[in-house]
Order: C-alpha cells, then sequence, then structure tokens
C-alpha cells in the first residue's frame, strides 16, 4: 500500500499539480515508505528496493532531510553494490547520489572521492561515449 501511495505521490509531483500541503503529504508518504522499505515486509527484489530507495533519498535531499536522505543513499550504494559489484553504472549512480547528499551537508571530504569513484565507473563503462581524453 505504501509503494502504491509513493507511486500516487510522484505522480502529483510528475504533473505538477503541487501545492505546498500536496508536497507536505507527499514528505509524509515519503517517510512512511521507508519505515515499510526498512521493516523488509515489500516482498520486492533487493535491486527494487535499493531503487526506491535511492530515488528516495534524492527527493528527500531536495526536501532538506539530509540524514534521512543519506542514509537511504547509503543502503542503496550498498546493496547495488552487493548486487552488481563495483563497475556498474547503477553503482555509480547511487555513489553520485550518495556525494549529492554529502556536499549538501558540507562533508566535502567524503563526497569529493565518491564523485571522482562514480566518474571513474561512468567514463569507463561499455558504450561509453564520454571523451576519455
Amino acid at each position: 500500500e505504501a509503494v502504491r501511495s509513493y507511486q500516487s505521490a510522484i505522480s502529483i509531483v510528475a504533473t505538477g499539480c503541487i501545492t505546498e500541503e500536496s508536497r507536505e503529504a507527499a514528505y509524509e508518504v515519503r517517510k512512511e515508505l521507508v519505515s515499510v522499505l526498512d521493516n523488509g515486509s515489500t516482498g520486492l527484489p533487493s535491486l527494487d528496493v535499493a531503487a526506491i530507495k535511492n530515488d528516495l533519498g534524492v527527493d528527500l535531499r531536495q526536501h532538506g532531510d539530509l540524514e534521512l536522505a543519506l542514509s537511504l543513499c547509503q543502503a542503496a550504494l550498498e546493496a547495488r553494490t552487493k548486487e552488481l559489484g563495483k563497475e556498474h553504472l547503477l553503482v555509480a549512480n547511487a555513489m553520485n547520489n550518495t556525494a549529492n547528499v554529502l556536499q549538501g551537508m558540507e562533508r566535502y571530504e567524503e563526497a569529493v572521492p565518491m564523485y571522482e569513484e562514480a566518474l571513474r565507473v561512468t567514463v569507463s563503462a561499455p558504450g561509453c561515449v564520454c571523451s576519455r581524453a
């Protein structure tokens, strides 16, 4: 049920029909979903849970809830690394999002190496058209 509520909250945001009241309601739905994800009762595969946590972390960072955002982004990074290995683009994405939260917390000494590693993985990925110069 919380996953469906989250999808509804995302739909509200995506359509641009956002009022301060709906923004706060969406924030509360996000926090409720975090508790559902943390108790492991979704029955979803771990990579799906990691994707939701990653997205929630990004959303909560933008909402200013940096501590919870960091926890979610780190959990997504850990799960993706475990399932996919360190050289996967989804791992680089989670690493970049974690670094964004750390930067928002002014923890630059932790953020910079994560940004660098995320960039390294991204540009070395098969099919990347990034300049290697």
